[in-house]
């Protein structure tokens, strides 16, 4: 090997390294992010919004949702005002309105 191919090998391993090093990086920010997706309780901040929820028979499964889910069910509980909600089965057209009155 040449001077010069060693060189060039030397290069190679440290760009090689380096990925290795994002690859890591990136993996742990992705585990990080997909532990997000489903947590195993509902947050105590939207335990109310959950109970609503589930007396509403909006959702039939409380737990085992993401953060995300249990975010936006606690907005959309504290908001109170009509909610209309699109049925996202494709068999049906129909739209399920839920007034303030039914507690969700």
């Amino acid at each position: 090997m040449t001077k010069e191919e060693r060189e060039q090998f030397e290069r190679l391993r440290q760009q090689v390294e380096a990925q290795v090093a994002q690859i890591q990086a990136l993996a742990a920010r992705l585990a990080a992010t997909e532990s997000l997706q489903t947590i195993p309780e509902p947050p105590a901040w939207a335990a109310a919004a959950v109970q609503a929820a589930v007396e509403a028979k909006l959702i039939d499964t409380p737990l085992g949702g993401s953060y995300d889910f249990y975010r936006l069910l606690t907005v959309l509980h504290r908001k109170k005002d009509r909610l209309i909600v699109c049925s996202t089965d494709s068999d049906s057209n129909s739209a399920i309105v839920f007034h303030p009155r039914n507690g969700f």
